[in-house]
């Protein structure tokens, strides 16, 4: 699925309305990897944060496949729970005292059960940080800090 962008306007939230970007139009195609580049200020960000769901264009469009991605200034669910941002610097986005509660704020935009919520969990465990030993003992407990994902070794 693309995402399409098409004379994309956003004008700073001040009086003075100047514009962040203007007439900012490109195709993002699924199984392509696209590389923003730019000077501090040029806008890269904002242009993020717009595709994110977190800052709605002044003008133009965004599409999703066929679909609008804001609608009455809202993204629709549907899209956003196929978008994501990382940060420049992701351990600034981690929050929660364990790996636990990271892994539950996550999924809160899923609606899912505590059932659901668990087997997602342990899928990522299984794939990511697959049992070391026949007692499915594993390198993160989930009541670790996620600052604990460094990769170093639990004391036991």
């Amino acid at each position: 699925m693309e995402i399409e962008l098409t004379n994309i306007r956003i004008e700073a939230s001040d009086s003075s309305k100047r514009a962040l970007l203007e007439d900012v139009s490109v195709q993002l195609n699924s199984g392509e990897i696209t590389l923003l580049l730019g000077c501090t200020g040029s806008g890269k960000t904002t242009l993020l944060q717009t595709l994110a769901g977190l800052r709605p264009p002044d003008a133009g469009s965004i599409t999703l496949g066929s679909t609008s991605f804001w609608k009455e200034g809202k993204v629709p669910q549907s899209i956003l729970l196929q978008m994501g941002l990382l940060f420049q610097f992701p351990e600034q986005q981690l929050f929660a005292r364990s790996i636990q509660r990271e892994f539950s704020y996550s999924l809160r935009p899923y609606r899912l059960s505590e059932k659901q919520q668990q087997e997602q969990i342990t899928n990522a465990l299984n794939q990511w940080d697959p049992p070391v030993s026949s007692e499915l003992d594993r390198r993160f407990h989930l009541d670790r800090s996620p600052f604990a994902l460094s990769g170093e070794r639990s004391a036991g």
